[in-house]
Order: C-alpha cells, then sequence, then structure tokens
C-alpha cells in the first residue's frame, strides 16, 4: 500500500513537473513571437501572459506541512480553474469587450461572475506568491471603494455598484490589465527571459570571474570583487534578493577567508545586490514601466538613472576598501586569481548581448524590439565556444526558468492594477495629493522625507515595481505640484522602493545574506542600513538639484557629480572611521555633516562643505601625530 501511494505521488508530481515545464517554454515562446510579430490587441496580450504565469506558479505548488498536501493541491487545480475561465473568456472574446467600452453596453451575468472569480483567484495567487502584505492593502482599497460613500472629508466618495466595479477591473485598461500589467507583459518578461539565457550560457560565471581577475588581487580585493559582481549579476537576475542569493554563495566566503567580518561580509553583499536595481541598464524592471508613467523612452530613463547608480556603487566600493585597509586585510592569493585576458578568452563573448541591448536602445529601438535580440544574441554567441553552447536542452531549460523569474512581478503588476484602479475612480489619487500638500505646508523637503517612508513602509512587503507603481499614482503628482520635474519625482519613489530591502527592521536582503555569513539578520541589517547611508540622501540631491540625473548646463552637470563623489568619499571615511588611522566619533559626525553641505547642489554649500572637510581630516591626522602615531600608507 505504501509502495502505490509513493508510485501514484511520484506520477503525479512528475506529471505537473513536466506540464509546469512545457508551460513556461511556451510562455517564453509566446512573448518571443509577439515580441517580433507584435503584441496581441486590446487585452490578449496581458490576459494571456497572466493566464502563463498562474498556471506555472499554481500547479506545482505544495503545502508546507504534508498533511495539507492534497487539499492544497486541489485548491491549485480550483483556482487554476477560475483563471482559465475568466482569462479565456477576455481572450477569445476581447474583440466583443472592446466594442462594448465604446457602446457602454451593460456588465453581463456571465462578465460580473467571472471577473469577480478572477480578482478572487489573483489575491490568493497573490498571497501565495508574495505574502501577505501586498494583497491586504488591495483588499482595504477594494472595501474603500464599497464604503467610501460613508466615509468622512476627503476620503468620501460617491461609491460603486459591483458591476461598475467589476467593469473596471476585468473589462476595462484601467484595472488589472493597465499599465502595470502591460509593461510585465510586453518589456519585462523578455529581460527576464534575457537573464535567463545569459545565465544558463555561463554568463553569472564569467562576470563573478571577471570581477575576481579585476581586483581580486588588490587589498579589499573580495570585497571590491563582491560590490562588481553583484552590478553585473543585476543585470541577469533583476531580482535583488535572487541576486543576494545567487552572489552571496561565493562571494561571503571569499570575504570571510580575506579577513572582513562576517556581518560587514553579509551586509555588503545585501547593499551590492540591491544597488543593482537602480543599475542600468536592467534597473529591475523598473525602468520599464517608468518610461510608460512618462511617456519617454527607456534609453533616457537610463541616462537619468547612470550617475545616481554610480554614485551607489562608488560608495560601496569605497567602503569595502576603506574597511581593508583599516584591518589590514589582503587581497586573494595570486596563484588562485585567473589572468583577466584568459578569462575575457574564455567568456567575453558572452558580455556582447549586453553591448547589443545597450546600442539598441541607444538607437532608438524599443525595449521590446532589444530585448528579443538580446536573447537571440545570447543564443547565437553561446556557440563561440564549447563550454558555453546553449544545446537544445539548455535552450529550453532557459525558456523555463525565463518564464518562472516573471512570476512575481507580474503577479505584483496585476495586484497593483487593482489598487491604482481604486485610486483612478474614486478620485484617492488626487486626495492623497492634496494631503500631502496639506501637511507639508508646500515644504518641499516635509513632501519628500513623507514620500521616503512610505515607499520604505510599502516596500517592506511588495516588491519595488509594485510599490513604484503604486507610488507613482499617489505621490508622484504632489512632488510635480510642489516643483520637481516628473523625471525626479519618479526616480526619486522608485530609488526608495529599492532602499527597503537594506532598510530595518525588514530588510530582506540582509535576511537573505544572514544565513550564508552565520551572523544575525538584525545586525546584518543595521550595518547594510550603515553601509547604505550615502545612498539615502543622493535621492534627495537629485531631487533639489537635476545636475545629477545629466539635465542641465554642463557646469551644473559637472559642478554637481563631483560635489557628490566628495561628499560620498567623505561619507565612506566618517561611516567606516578610517582615513590613515581610526578616526575619533566625533570628527567622525561632523565630517558626516560637512558631506552633506557637498551633496547639495550650490556653490556655497560646495564651498563650506570642501573647507570644512579639510579642516576636519587636518585635524584627524594632526591630534594623531601629535600622540606619537605614524598613518600607515592609502
Amino acid at each position: 500500500m505504501e509502495t502505490i501511494e509513493t508510485g501514484k505521488r511520484w506520477s503525479y508530481e512528475k506529471a505537473i513537473n513536466v506540464l509546469t515545464k512545457c508551460l513556461g517554454v511556451c510562455m517564453s515562446l509566446f512573448h518571443l513571437y509577439t515580441a517580433y510579430f507584435g503584441s496581441l490587441t486590446g487585452t490578449r496580450q496581458t490576459a494571456t501572459h497572466l493566464l502563463f504565469v498562474a498556471l506555472i506558479f499554481l500547479l506545482p505548488y505544495e503545502a508546507k506541512n504534508p498533511k495539507y498536501k492534497w487539499p492544497v493541491r486541489i485548491s491549485n487545480l480550483v483556482l487554476c480553474a477560475g483563471f482559465l475561465a475568466s482569462l479565456l473568456y477576455n481572450i477569445i472574446f476581447n474583440e466583443t469587450l472592446m466594442k462594448r467600452m465604446m457602446q457602454v453596453d451593460p456588465v453581463t451575468p456571465v462578465q460580473l461572475v467571472l471577473g469577480l472569480i478572477l480578482i478572487v483567484c489573483l489575491l490568493i495567487l497573490t498571497k501565495r506568491t508574495l505574502g501577505m502584505a501586498m494583497p491586504i492593502i488591495a483588499v482595504v482599497f477594494i472595501v474603500y471603494a464599497f464604503t467610501a460613500k460613508y466615509m468622512p472629508g476627503i476620503l468620501y466618495y460617491k461609491g460603486i455598484s459591483v458591476s461598475r466595479f467589476v467593469e473596471q477591473m476585468y473589462l476595462m485598461f484601467q484595472g488589472i490589465f493597465g499599465e502595470a500589467l502591460n509593461s510585465s507583459a510586453t518589456f519585462i518578461v523578455l529581460f527576464c527571459v534575457f537573464g535567463s539565457f545569459l545565465q544558463v550560457s555561463g554568463g553569472g560565471q564569467f562576470f563573478m570571474d571577471l570581477a575576481k581577475s579585476i581586483v581580486g588581487r588588490f587589498r579589499g580585493g573580495p570585497g571590491m570583487m563582491t560590490v562588481i559582481s553583484c552590478a553585473l549579476m543585476g543585470t541577469i537576475s533583476g531580482s535583488a534578493i535572487a541576486n543576494t542569493a545567487a552572489t552571496g554563495v561565493f562571494t561571503i566566503p571569499f570575504m570571510r577567508k580575506s579577513g572582513y567580518e562576517k556581518t560587514f561580509a553579509g551586509a555588503t553583499v545585501a547593499v551590492a545586490a540591491t544597488g543593482a536595481m537602480i543599475m542600468p541598464p536592467v534597473m529591475g524592471a523598473g525602468a520599464f514601466v517608468m518610461s510608460e508613467y512618462l511617456g519617454i523612452s527607456y534609453g533616457e530613463v537610463c541616462m537619468y538613472a547612470v550617475v545616481p547608480a554610480v554614485l551607489f556603487y562608488t560608495a560601496v566600493f569605497l567602503q569595502t576598501y576603506l574597511e581593508a585597509r583599516k584591518h589590514n586585510l589582503q587581497g586573494i592569493p595570486k596563484e588562485e586569481i585567473e589572468p583577466i585576458m584568459s578569462v575575457i578568452k574564455r567568456g567575453g563573448h558572452l558580455a556582447i548581448p549586453l553591448l547589443v541591448i545597450i546600442v539598441m536602445l541607444i538607437m532608438g529601438f524599443s525595449a521590446m524590439r532589444a530585448g528579443f535580440w538580446g536573447i537571440v544574441s545570447v543564443f547565437v554567441v553561446s556557440w563561440f565556444r564549447k563550454e558555453t553552447r546553449m544545446t537544445p536542452k539548455k535552450l529550453l531549460n532557459a525558456l523555463h526558468l525565463g518564464a518562472k523569474s516573471s512570476i512575481s512581478v507580474a503577479v505584483a503588476c496585476a495586484c497593483a492594477g487593482i489598487i491604482i484602479g481604486v485610486l483612478r475612480f474614486s478620485g484617492l489619487g488626487l486626495k492623497f495629493t492634496s494631503a500631502i500638500m496639506s501637511i507639508s505646508g508646500g515644504n518641499v523637503l516635509i513632501a519628500l522625507m513623507l514620500t521616503m517612508v512610505a515607499s520604505i513602509i510599502l516596500g517592506m512587503g511588495i516588491p519595488p515595481t509594485a510599490v513604484y507603481v503604486m507610488q507613482a499614482a499617489l505621490t508622484a503628482p504632489a512632488l510635480v505640484q510642489l516643483g520637481l520635474l516628473p523625471i525626479q519625482a519618479h526616480m526619486f519613489i522608485f530609488y526608495f522602493s529599492c532602499m527597503a530591502g537594506i532598510t530595518p527592521p525588514v530588510a530582506i536582503c540582509a535576511y537573505t545574506a544572514a544565513p550564508m555569513c552565520e551572523s544575525n539578520p538584525a545586525k546584518v541589517g543595521y550595518k547594510a542600513f550603515a553601509l547604505a547611508l550615502s545612498s539615502f540622501v543622493v535621492p534627495y540631491v537629485f531631487a533639489f538639484g537635476s545636475g545629477v540625473l545629466l539635465i542641465g548646463s554642463f557646469f551644473d552637470v559637472t559642478t554637481s557629480i563631483l560635489s557628490c563623489i566628495l561628499g560620498i568619499v567623505m561619507v565612506a571615511i566618517a561611516v567606516v572611521g578610517w582615513c590613515g588611522h581610526k578616526m575619533n566619533p566625533i570628527l567622525r559626525g561632523l565630517l558626516l555633516a560637512a558631506a552633506l553641505f557637498l551633496m547639495f547642489q550650490g556653490l556655497a554649500s560646495d564651498l563650506i562643505g570642501m573647507a570644512a572637510g579639510v579642516v576636519i581630516l587636518l585635524l584627524h591626522f594632526t591630534v594623531f601625530k601629535k600622540r606619537g602615531g605614524q598613518v600607515s600608507a592609502a
């Protein structure tokens, strides 16, 4: 009897596994087809995308408690049936649904039932995929839509009927099938597939080896290697958590072996992995959504984002180096490092697809088309060497992994569509803008701080892209009304949506790194926050002065970037507490304050910060020499 049950369990799991892989391959092929020949009309593209995502995630989903194994499996099949019925109806009768939009036909009983089924199934799928935070927020907004007529003050809204609610969410472009899910169904999924192709062909290992050969031999080399590899790997994974897990396994042991304290090693990985979310060209899918909201090209978004991203990594890079100097750490032994030319010769061809994407974006091609040819180029260049060649088995595996890696973003975007839909038809978004304006009293700094707090709190339980989508509807209009350029407001929001991953108490990237470095998660989280301290200032820099975003005259842009770099150097010294020798805590605090003057645009503030920094550092060296110490070589 036990053998028979085991056999049944094995055959069921194997059948589901094969079916899921087939669906994953079909999903990736579908998106490659539409990327080349054009997206499907109406809501067909987004509905098909969501259907694939739901089936791929739900079919193999298992209960954590074996006691609930079969009830969960049955619920999976019920949910899959719900998604199939509701989404296939939308796909098959899409032309009729598009016509009814123009004719304002009433919602039929069948449409009402199917719409309610889709909303319930989507909330359950979101809970299983992303946890409780986002579905709870969505439910709160749904409840608000029906109870707003009883709300006081700015929360009041005349209310909405169930049929009208379903129409907005299920039958139109303003709900579940809105801009966010459309971005996932067109650009984002292609870059997820691109990342999986690059990973399967060996691109991830190439980037790790390249970083090791470039900086591994230097003092602090393992730390620098971590920063570089996380930045490069971020172009593949598209997720800060995945980036932390993928790079941490290799880089944390290197850092600890070379003498870095375990908490510092884990924090460095968490911070560097988070930085990949704001690093062009991929930016964790946020750049695609931002280009849609702002109505500008994807290449322009990357251009605006490049300097803040470089400043972020400059800060982390400096701190790993100063930490190594502080503890007199050495680099990786020369015999353990492969020569850089050997690494490039072995795997340098795998960097060509990244160049293909960047060049196509610069030339003005759409992100969808650039992603398609990027994927094709990975397959082509993989055949340059036998070790990286994508065999049919590797190809199918890459297609499946690409589909799987897009699930969390797709589900987050679909659920965010419910929230955004309520914000739009209730007018709550405009009221929220008015509330921020009122609370801040027109003060830009207060409004920015409120926005920062909201983004970080939401980001503690929701992926960055979903947080950005919600905040773009809620707070971005208020910031624009206060005088910020749209790109300044949206970049500010997106930046802090990503920073939640390394902000205590729920620093999810730090919690991911903690087991790998065998340290306390809370300690790793607070250390990561300290390492990213200068990065929390950078968004305020480009909010008050657009030079860092490459907007303005050549003089303004140049002085902004140079003063920011000097400020970041001073912040790094203050945070690590070392400059030639250990630094006095009081002088560290003063240097941190001086750095803030440098990081804000303006000649007067730059001169004050520079002068104060020079005085503080001279005082630091003078006091040490008076005590008979010797400054170690930098």
